[in-house]
């Protein structure tokens, strides 16, 4: 299977095992998923060092992906190393350690220790809050899956008020009729229907097809997608391949020099879609959407080819000299309840 190579953008290996392993990820294909992520660690380990953020973004990658296949042992490992990572930076990161608790609450849970999961669930809620406020789509996530994690191994009262105010926030911030609203509005009603004392893990369901299954993380700090976004379609429009739970972990300096000399330059990925004539469409609509894009100038067309999937075509703003510019474009676009992802462009 070929490498996905990013037309005009980038031949970064780091970028491409990345690329590789998500969309394998997300086609459910895990055996040829994993050694692809486990290589964008390896490469992000080399490149960013052995205690750097961006390696805790891959980590929790390969560990999402090995949770899903059942290897929950490496899984537990993985993420407890990155944790470690998150909480070792001179500027703790609480999106970072919410991410990292959210996917070791999943393992937990999954190992069958609910008393640690409750916990992670519950710490992890509380960093997200800190660094997003109350009413942060990111937010809900958390309380979406605190409040599963409370009605396996906790109050089912506790857990339904969870479920009411995580589903309250998503239905204010992205409608009533986004996947992820549709899906905590399923799960509240069912943990409503729970008798008034604590429940076994079973009667809540957690295969990962069911409206009441939990949300994994992405890795979030700085250009990770919005907080606790899921392995299924979270505040993502579901023609968005690319911005995808885990964002790309191969994170540049700004101002590194480019592989084929210069200085690399970044763009915002808003959406990537199977027709490039609908682009222009998708633009006149987000810029009517979101006041942050009225200044922003978009870029030329470019693609990515998907191996099994076809191409698909990139709409981006920028460009930027300094990757902190276009992070900080991308992270109020996520505020206001959009999805991005930073790029590099050369």
């Amino acid at each position: 299977m070929s490498t996905p190579t990013v037309a005009g953008a980038t031949e970064d290996p780091l970028v491409d095992a990345y690329l590789k392993g998500v969309d394998l990820y997300r086609r459910g294909d895990l055996d040829a998923a994993i050694p692809a992520l486990r290589q964008a660690a390896q490469l992000s380990e080399q490149r960013f060092g052995p205690e750097s953020p961006e390696l805790a973004l891959d980590l929790n990658n390969l560990a999402e992906a090995l949770r899903r296949q059942g290897d929950l042992e490496e899984a537990e490992r993985l993420l407890r190393r990155a944790y470690a990572i998150d909480q070792a930076q001179d500027e703790a990161d609480s999106l970072a350690a919410a991410t990292t608790l959210n996917n070791l609450g999943l393992v937990l849970a999954a190992k069958g220790d609910s008393k640690s999961a409750l916990a992670a669930h519950r710490a992890a809620l509380a960093a997200v809050e800190k660094a997003r406020g109350s009413d942060h789509p990111d937010t809900a996530r958390a309380a979406y899956n605190l409040a599963l994690a409370e009605a396996a191994a906790g109050d089912p009262r506790i857990a339904q008020a969870l479920a009411a105010r995580a589903a309250y926030i998503v239905d204010r911030a992205l409608g009533d009729r986004h996947p992820l609203t549709r899906q905590m509005r399923a799960t509240e009603a069912r943990l409503r229907a729970l008798p008034p004392q604590p429940v076994a893990q079973a009667a809540v369901a957690a295969e990962p097809d069911d409206d009441a299954a939990a949300v994994p993380d992405a890795p979030m700090r700085a250009q990770r997608p919005a907080a606790l976004a899921a392995v299924e379609p979270a505040a993502a429009p579901a023609a968005m391949p690319a911005a995808v739970p885990a964002t790309p972990t191969a994170r540049q300096r700004g101002s590194e020099p480019a592989a084929g000399g210069g200085e690399r330059s970044f763009a915002v990925q808003l959406m990537a879609l199977r027709s490039e004539a609908d682009l222009d469409v998708a633009w006149d609509e987000l810029r009517q959407r979101f006041a942050h894009l009225a200044q922003a100038e978009r870029l030329p067309t470019t693609s990515v080819e998907i191996a099994g999937r076809g191409r698909f075509y990139r709409l981006l703003v920028g460009p930027y000299a300094v990757r902190s510019d276009a992070e900080r474009l991308c992270s109020d676009l996520k505020q206001a309840g959009g999805e991005c992802r930073v790029v590099i462009r050369n």
